[in-house]
């Protein structure tokens, strides 16, 4: 990877910087870590959380900063969006399968440039480019957002705690939420100082009690091999509670359908 002009322009970055991250772990992950660097400069980033979608994107692209970061956001997916940032500051560290923006004036490091195969994190993708501009502390990030996206087993059970965590914090507190936790992985010490935080730990209480109620509805609906299941909930249980009920009946066959309720 070209490493080089990474840390060239983190090293340079000053005035207002701006951060946009994809709305899951490895996103998160990858922005915390730069916003530690960021404040060893006495720069706080401005944040932003998005998916594939121009109304998501936007923000960030006009937004009036002297520096833009985009990190984990699959490139082909937004590039169509990106025109007002064309000769402006702009960094990209991304892992998804895409074209290289350079030819925009953009810095644009991915290790599938140079390797299609290669399946590393994000965050891991930073946590090298931190580690060559020898900024230290930071590693445990990098390797959560692996876990996070699958591309690293967990080593332990903290771990795995940690990513159902965000998935939580993503699926109960929204953009806020999230923005809210890489803000505070960029200054916890360890991974089990962010485990243990209690305003996380409540959403993930929250995410298994639903996904522990749609299990027993489940259970009260199900008969045969062969089920419908329609999820009724105020936030997204969905990837969670299909890895549970293939865990707990896995030769059954379910089809779901999501119906998200709005409470006052």
């Amino acid at each position: 990877m070209k490493i080089k002009p990474a840390s060239h322009f983190l090293r340079n970055a000053k005035g207002k910087v701006g951060i946009m991250f994809h709305k899951d772990g490895d996103g998160a992950c990858s922005a915390a870590q730069i916003i530690a660097y960021l404040k060893s400069k006495k720069i706080t980033p401005e944040l932003f959380t998005a998916q594939y979608e121009r109304e998501e994107v936007s923000p960030f692209v006009n937004a009036t900063l002297d520096h833009y970061i985009i990190v984990d956001m699959a490139t082909d997916e937004i590039s169509k969006w990106l025109s007002p940032l064309e000769g402006k500051s702009v960094l990209i560290i991304d892992h998804h399968t895409s074209e290289s923006l350079e030819h925009l004036g953009f810095v644009h490091i991915n290790p599938r440039f140079e390797k299609p195969d290669l399946y590393i994190s994000a965050a891991e993708v930073v946590g090298q480019v931190l580690k060559h501009m020898e900024f230290s502390g930071k590693e445990w990030i990098a390797r959560l957002g692996g876990v996070c996206d699958r591309s690293l087993k967990p080593e332990d059970d903290n771990e795995e705690k940690a990513s159902t965590i965000i998935d939580a914090v993503r699926s109960v507190q929204k953009d806020k939420g999230l923005i809210s936790l890489a803000k505070f992985l960029a200054t916890a010490n360890n991974l089990e100082e962010f485990i243990f935080e209690e305003r996380f730990q409540k959403s993930y209480e929250e995410l298994w009690n639903e996904v522990d109620r749609q299990v027993s509805e489940y259970e009260l609906q199900a008969v045969g091999d062969v089920n419908f299941l329609e999820l009724r909930a105020n936030f997204s249980v969905t990837a969670i509670l299909v890895n549970k009920l293939f865990e707990l009946y896995p030769k059954r066959t379910t089809f779901s359908a999501n119906r998200y309720l709005k409470y006052p």
